[in-house]
C-alpha cells in the first residue's frame, strides 16, 4: 500500500537483497582505505603546559579582596596578556623571520605528496596557528596545555617553544619601554620640582619604576612559564587507522545500499 511504513522485516529484507552491491561497496571502501592511510602522512602531536610566571612586580600587597597580592595579579594579567597575542599576527610577523619555522611550515602536507604552503603573510600564519595550535585550559587553572599536530616531531615541539619565547619576549619588550618612558618622565619632573616633600614622593615613584625595570630586564620568564616542556607522542595521532577503515567501510556499505536501491528502481 502507498504511504504504508516499512516493517524492521521489511528492512532486513531490503539489506538482505542489497548484500552484493554493499559488499562490493565495502570491497572499494576498503581498498580506498588503503590508499589513502599509504599516501596520508603521519602527523604527532606535541604538547605543553604553561603558567604564570612568578610575580615580578609585587610587594605583596593585597589587592581588592580578591586574595592575590598586586604583583601576582599583575602577572595573571601580563599572562593573559600571553594567551591572547600567542598565536596572534604579531607573533606570526616574528616566525617568519625565522629560517627554521618556514622550513618546517613546508613540510607541513596532509599527504606524502602534497607540500605547505610556501608563502606566508602574518595574518596567514596567524590564522593557520589560530587552526592548528590548540590553547587549552587545565581543570579550571590559570594554566594552559598546548597541542600542536606536525609531520616532524622536533618541529612540533620547536614551534610551540618558539611561539613561547616571542611572545614572552614581546610583552616583556613592551613593559620595558612603558617604564623607562614613566622613568624618563619622572626624572624630568623631579628635575623641575622643588618642592622637597614633592621631590620625595616622585624619588619613590622612581625608585618602584627602576626596581620595575631591572625586574623585566633579568634573563627570566615574564609573562608565561614553561610548567612541563614540549614534548611529542610515542605515536602518530593522525590519520587514525581504526578510526578510518571504519569510516570508510561504513561508506562502502551506505553507498552500495544506495546504489542498490537505484537499480531496483531502473527495473
Amino acid at each position: 500500500m502507498q504511504g504504508q511504513e516499512k516493517t524492521l522485516y521489511d528492512v532486513l529484507a531490503d539489506l538482505w537483497a542489497a548484500r552484493f552491491f554493499m559488499a562490493v561497496g565495502a570491497v572499494v571502501a576498503l581498498v580506498a582505505a588503503f590508499l589513502f592511510m599509504g599516501a596520508a602522512q603521519p602527523h604527532y602531536r606535541a604538547a605543553m603546559i604553561l603558567g604564570p610566571a612568578n610575580p615580578m612586580h609585587g610587594s605583596g600587597m593585597m589587592s581588592g579582596g580578591a586574595g592575590l597580592s598586586v604583583g601576582e595579579a599583575e602577572n595573571l594579567g601580563d599572562f593573559t596578556r600571553f594567551v591572547q597575542i600567542f598565536r596572534g599576527p604579531s607573533v606570526a610577523a616574528v616566525l617568519l623571520k625565522d629560517e627554521k619555522v618556514r622550513e618546517g611550515l613546508l613540510k607541513d602536507g596532509a599527504f606524502f605528496f602534497s607540500g605547505g604552503k610556501e608563502s606566508w603573510s602574518a595574518a596567514e600564519l596567524a590564522r593557520y596557528l589560530e587552526g592548528r595550535v590548540s590553547v587549552e585550559p587545565v581543570a579550571g587553572t590559570s594554566l594552559r596545555r598546548v597541542f600542536y599536530l606536525h609531520p616532524q616531531k622536533e618541529f612540533a615541539t620547536y614551534l610551540i617553544g618558539r611561539m613561547t619565547q616571542v611572545a614572552d619576549g614581546m610583552i616583556r619588550a613592551a613593559i620595558r619601554g612603558e617604564t623607562q618612558g614613566r622613568i624618563d618622565y619622572l626624572q624630568e619632573a623631579i628635575a623641575k620640582t622643588v618642592n622637597p616633600d614633592h621631590r620625595r614622593a616622585l624619588t619613590d615613584l622612581l625608585m618602584v619604576e627602576e626596581r620595575m625595570k631591572m625586574m623585566v630586564s633579568t634573563p627570566q620568564p615574564y609573562s608565561a612559564v614553561v610548567v612541563e616542556p614540549p614534548a611529542f607522542s610515542a605515536r602518530a595521532v593522525w590519520p587514525d587507522s581504526y578510526l578510518v577503515y571504519l569510516l570508510f567501510v561504513f561508506g562502502g556499505l551506505l553507498l552500495g545500499f544506495v546504489g542498490y536501491g537505484f537499480s531496483a528502481r531502473k527495473e
